[in-house]
């Protein structure tokens, strides 16, 4: 027996509107059917900002910023800046990244976009000419969710706190509902501190990385694998390993992370 299926690729558009005319005339909403967003995927909404005469409007010298606050409990979630990607045709692109849509669960949102003038003033864009400044974003579970996924890495970064792993993407872009997850660490006469942090944050900076209570372990010229496991909902995790005597003696060779 065989199938057939087709598999349908494109972009989500809506329209912007700036009230550039003067007058009574009202037009039919334009943009309320929600726009959809999987968690723990990429999306992209291009959107084309128009004037009240339906034609483009000039996006040079204006910032974009798209604000997403939970419809129920009103929580500012996500600020994020458009990518201008035609001045004159006015067209601009929100790039919502798999991390970030991991954050949003399933759910609806009520979704804003400003613009900032070159003069630093910031006035709100309109869905449509009935002065409506939000559009509906509705956000649904990937339906791979329960995947799990492992990943081995042996990149470490030389910084002043200690050797820091690469980040890795944890159960929230996994879709690991329980949380449940482990780490493995194989080292050679290794003598330090192993450490396991976690960040909530998509884009995590310095100061977005905690410790992960009760996982971590110290080690005496011990060559082998150190296991961790742990429940937890998290962004990203990494390994943090501290050595006490020169590295070239003292190894850790890689992890190995499922989730």
């Amino acid at each position: 027996m065989s199938y057939q299926a087709t598999a349908h690729k494109y972009n989500q558009r809506g329209e912007i509107f700036i009230p550039n005319r003067t007058g009574t005339t009202y037009n039919i909403p334009s943009n309320h059917k929600n726009f959809i967003v999987y968690t723990g995927l990429d999306t992209d909404i291009e959107f084309f900002v128009i004037g009240s005469d339906r034609k483009p409007v000039d996006a040079s010298n204006i910032t974009m910023l798209a604000s997403i606050v939970h419809r129920t409990s009103r929580i500012m979630v996500l600020h994020k800046t458009l990518q201008i990607i035609n001045y004159e045709e006015g067209r601009a692109l929100l790039k919502l990244t798999a991390a970030e849509t991991s954050l949003l669960g399933a759910a609806l949102y009520d979704m804003m976009i400003t613009f900032t003038d070159a003069s630093g003033r910031t006035f709100s864009m309109q869905s449509d000419q009935n002065n409506r400044i939000g559009y509906v974003l509705e956000t649904k579970l990937n339906p791979a969710a329960g995947k799990r996924t492992s990943v081995t890495s042996s990149i470490f970064y030389d910084e002043p706190e200690g050797y820091q792993g690469e980040k890795l993407a944890s159960t929230t872009q996994s879709f690991n509902i329980i949380g449940a997850q482990s780490m493995s660490v194989e080292t050679t006469n290794y003598t330090g501190v192993l450490e396991v942090q976690a960040s909530l944050v998509a884009s995590p900076g310095i100061n977005d990385w905690l410790n992960i209570p009760n996982i971590s372990d110290s080690l005496t010229a011990y060559t082998g694998t150190t296991y961790f496991s742990w429940t937890g909902t998290h962004v990203w995790v990494r390994l943090i390993h501290t050595p006490v005597s020169p590295l070239e003696n003292n190894i850790v060779d890689k992890l190995t992370y499922l989730n």
